[in-house]
């Protein structure tokens, strides 16, 4: 338990490590890429995060995670503090999604920054809702995620992933249904 703890904290003192690279510490952005760059830089990102984020809600687990790198150097931290590979994810993930009839995710707020030409920091906080096969609903009013890509082979791959949650509401069944 304490090398996983252990393992948590460097990979996260590793992401301050390369954010405080940059000479302006408010943007923390690269600042030897011109605005264009980067802006197009997030774009790319943001189209991979939004391809992963409309798989999930139809539930199609391959699709949501084809941009995840399969890799030993990729890390994923879930909300319930467990530390695991991508395809530790994808299998438990598609246990969950298996269960569930729908699943919807609304941003909240999103957030992007360029460390590097190849390397994007993507902070994304949600609302999730989900309801199972047999009608039973969830709500979970905030998720956060913090996602570190990396451009592999001229393709966005994810590296490591983080996210943390208010705990999940067990809704009512709507009257009628």
């Amino acid at each position: 338990m304490l090398s996983r703890i252990m393992l948590a904290c460097f990979c996260s003192m590793g992401l301050v490590a390369i954010a405080q690279n940059s000479s302006d510490s408010n943007t923390i952005q690269s600042s030897t890429l011109p605005d264009t760059q980067r802006a197009q830089l997030i774009r790319e990102v943001k189209a991979v995060t939004t391809a992963m984020g409309n798989a999930s809600q139809r539930l199609d687990i391959d699709t949501a995670m084809k941009d995840w790198l399969d890799s030993p150097v990729s890390l994923v931290i879930g909300s319930d503090g467990q530390i695991a590979d991508p395809q530790a994810l994808r299998e438990s993930l598609r246990t969950f999604y298996g269960s569930l009839a729908s699943l919807r995710f609304t941003t909240i707020r999103e957030e992007f920054r360029v460390l590097a030409p190849d390397l994007v920091l993507h902070a994304w906080c949600y609302k999730v809702e989900g309801t199972g096969k047999k009608g039973s609903r969830f709500v979970i009013d905030t998720e956060t995620a913090s996602l570190l890509f990396r451009k592999v082979n001229g393709a966005w791959k994810i590296v490591f992933f983080q996210e943390s949650a208010s705990p999940y509401k067990q809704v009512p069944a709507e009257a009628g249904k």
